[in-house]
């Protein structure tokens, strides 16, 4: 009977264990792109909008949240853009 129990514990382990490599990327945070970066600065990004009613948060490759502080982009994958920035490669969301 202990040996049924030590492997219920056993395989209940290896299925915690199992999930971590599937929630790591979700749970790590992007860093925040900076505006000296090669590529940033080929796509004259800056964390502050100067073209009137252009930014990141209403960029169709803007993948944050609504009114997100910071968020994802398609241009910049693995870091996010300031949701009031602004880069070249801004296009109208539909």
């Amino acid at each position: 009977m202990s040996n049924s129990i030590n492997r219920r514990k056993f395989i209940k382990s290896i299925s915690v264990l199992a999930v971590i490599p599937v929630l790591a990327p979700a749970l790590a945070q992007a860093a925040q792109l900076d505006p000296g970066n090669a590529q940033a600065k080929a796509f004259k990004y800056t964390h502050k909008s100067e073209v009137a009613g252009k930014t990141c948060s209403n960029c169709q490759l803007f993948t944050g949240g609504a009114g997100a502080e910071w968020g994802p982009c398609n241009i910049f994958p693995g870091q996010e853009v300031a949701g009031a920035g602004w880069c070249s490669a801004w296009i109208a969301k539909a």
